[in-house]
């Protein structure tokens, strides 16, 4: 079995990795997650994971790539069984596309989810620039702090762990 079968099958490890009780799953789904059925790896790991998790548990679900989509509630959710059915539809709706930025992402879910464990799941290199609009209609674009800067800048306290998974 490969370690992709394996993930697929048992999910993001919960009670090995994580701390806490707030769970914040920050997943890739750039263009190249299509390859090899990875995103869809990713979205089958995380229905097995959400189904694994006690009920006074709480999760939060991001997908980026070069734009962070957020669950629709903004905040996190009690792992409840209505809860994990309506979010196994949203996550199933997910596609592919786009580069790789979970900056975004990172920024919010300390911003807003108090989380206590962060997933940060990719297959690839992180962008270094973002597209930016102008006021003309045209775009440029403009340079980014590298992932790891903006992680210390956010984890001053080191309060949250950060587990990350790499395709």
């Amino acid at each position: 079995m490969t370690d992709l079968e394996i993930f697929r099958r048992e999910g993001f490890k919960t009670r090995i990795e994580g701390k806490g009780k707030n769970f914040v799953f920050i997943i890739d789904k750039s263009r190249s997650m299509s390859e090899d059925n990875r995103l869809d790896g990713a979205k089958q790991a995380l229905a097995r994971t959400l189904e694994k998790l006690k009920s006074d548990e709480n999760y939060y679900i991001y997908f980026f790539s070069d734009k962070t989509v957020g669950m629709k509630e903004g905040r996190l959710l009690a792992a409840t069984p209505a809860n994990i059915n309506t979010t196994g539809r949203w996550v199933n709706s997910m596609s592919s596309g786009g580069f790789t930025d979970p900056r975004d992402a990172l920024v919010d879910a300390f911003g807003k989810q108090n989380p206590s464990t962060i997933w940060l799941l990719s297959d690839g290199k992180f962008s270094s620039f973002k597209r930016v609009k102008r006021g003309n209609g045209r775009t440029r674009l403009v340079g980014l702090p590298s992932v790891m800067k903006v992680i210390r800048s956010l984890t001053i306290n080191g309060n949250v762990r950060i587990n990350t998974i790499g395709f």
